[in-house]
């Protein structure tokens, strides 16, 4: 009796200590995988506070979120994390997603033509703005131009005139309806058919069947809400310092293509919502329909662009991606819905490039792909133009000097040597205000917007350039002159 007694204790007492071994183990494979996700954290910490310092960067702020909770959150610079950005062209996204909520309640078709809601819309020929429908305008497939986007709005002319002023002017090339073309313009149009079929504001739409239910209350779409809150302090470069604090001005109807302003931690809620469409028990707002929509590419026309989101591979992974850009502002946000992974990146500089690097760097991390080094060299060869301007306006001073000190000598130089350098001299200056805004497709008033550093050194180097040409000419000291 006592041995089976025995027994049984020993069995028992086994039994103990092997849950108490499974435990202990459960418990040091967890700490294990808590010690590497702050590994990564802390990698991913560093790997953004030296791109941060590398560009100079005033303030950088990076959310990562995955399906059930943001996982990091963190801001480098003096800036606190609650701080309010404008997010730029990540805006769209809110606005194609305001539509088709619109769609869904039977209030407008995505498939119907633009003008069944503003009778105004109207190219050059209205045979081509007939066939634009809503959807076109939502894949940037309407033909509408680029550039057509980069105007502001006047306020002193009715804002209906002023789209169909613009739209009178359109005549896509080739019959370039269904092709892709990115256009700020087609958001804006959204925004202003958004207000038409509801009855209500852009903002107090997005507010009422967004932001609210979402929980996004530190996300506005008016710029009186946003001052009120209050935006981060933001800046321009100056060579490669960001030196020239900015005011970010902008009109309410250019909100829908590119002025919402948010933070880092309502964005990862917001991408967070996104990648849980399919739950309908968390998700009363954007149900599985919806985000297939909003993530699905104009693929039959060679587009990657869905609705406010950029479809396209990174290394195996499929990846929805969208970037912002203002005066003074540049974000990134993007989705890797196979990882269930969302990241927001924003600064309070304009520096898109930047925030591009660090989302590929933090996929690199999180991912566990090779590491790559990011080349600096676009970002100082392009800040390094007012010195190369600097030092056309210091031949021309000292040309002009000389000239004075000759007393303006003056000649018509006949010689054919002089002729040809005057030729290639004008076309010099000139190629610099011509090629640029062809090369950027933008124009030359937005570049001087949206990069002052860049815009006016082009403007310089024309004008000195050609002067200094003009000068060489007909300067009656050189040789060859009549």
């Amino acid at each position: 009796m006592n041995v089976r007694q025995n027994a049984r204790k020993l069995n028992k007492s086994m039994k103990y200590r092997k849950l108490i071994i499974l435990i202990f183990a459960l418990l040091f494979w967890a700490n294990g995988i808590s010690q590497n996700r702050q590994n990564v954290f802390n990698e991913i910490t560093e790997f953004i506070e030296k791109e941060r310092k590398s560009y100079n960067i005033p303030n950088v702020v990076v959310g990562i979120t995955n399906t059930d909770s943001i996982l990091y959150l963190q801001n480098f610079g003096k800036g606190e994390i609650d701080d309010l950005y404008l997010i730029g062209s990540n805006s769209k996204s809110f606005t194609a997603l305001a539509i088709l909520l619109l769609q869904e309640k039977g209030i407008l078709d995505i498939n119907l033509p633009v003008k069944n809601y503003l009778p105004w819309f109207k190219y050059k020929s209205s045979e081509q703005s007939d066939n634009v429908r809503i959807i076109d305008l939502l894949n940037h497939t309407s033909g509408i131009p680029r550039k057509s986007g980069m105007y502001e709005p006047n306020s002193n002319i009715e804002i209906k005139e002023y789209y169909a002023d613009i739209l009178e002017q359109i005549s896509p090339k080739n019959n370039n309806i269904g092709n892709y073309e990115y256009s700020n313009l087609n958001y804006q149009l959204l925004g202003l058919i958004i207000e038409q079929t509801s009855k209500k504001k852009y903002s107090e739409l997005l507010k009422n069947e967004v932001f609210e239910p979402l929980n996004l209350n530190k996300t506005f779409a008016t710029k009186n809400e946003t001052e009120q809150y209050g935006l981060i302090e933001s800046y321009q470069y100056l060579l490669y310092f960001p030196f020239l604090k900015k005011s970010v001005d902008y009109n309410d109807y250019t909100v829908s293509s590119g002025f919402i302003a948010s933070t880092a931690e309502n964005m990862c809620q917001y991408l967070k919502v996104l990648m849980n469409a399919k739950d309908t028990s968390q998700n009363l707002v954007v149900n599985q329909n919806i985000a297939n929509q909003l993530f699905k590419p104009r693929v039959e026309k060679g587009s990657a662009y869905g609705m406010g989101w950029e479809i396209r591979k990174w290394e195996e992974f499929e990846r929805f991606k969208h970037d912002g850009l203002t005066q003074s502002f540049s974000s990134s946000m993007l989705i890797l819905p196979e990882l269930e992974i969302g990241i927001v990146i924003m600064t309070n500089v304009n520096n898109l490039p930047s925030t591009i690097e660090m989302a590929d760097g933090i996929l690199r991390i999180l991912t566990d792909k090779e590491r790559v080094e990011y080349s600096k060299v676009g970002f100082y060869l392009r800040n390094s133009l007012p010195l190369f301007a600097l030092w056309v306006l210091i031949v021309l001073f000292f040309r002009i000097k000389q000239w004075i000190r000759l007393k303006f000598p003056i000649g018509i130089n006949k010689g054919v040597l002089s002729n040809m350098w005057l030729i290639i001299g004008v076309a010099f200056g000139l190629f610099w205000v011509i090629y640029f805004p062809v090369a950027f497709n933008t124009p030359l008033f937005a570049i001087i917007d949206y990069e002052p550093n860049s815009g006016y050194s082009l403007i310089t180097l024309t004008i000195g350039i050609i002067i200094n040409s003009l000068i060489g000419y007909f300067n009656k000291t050189r040789k060859h002159f009549a």
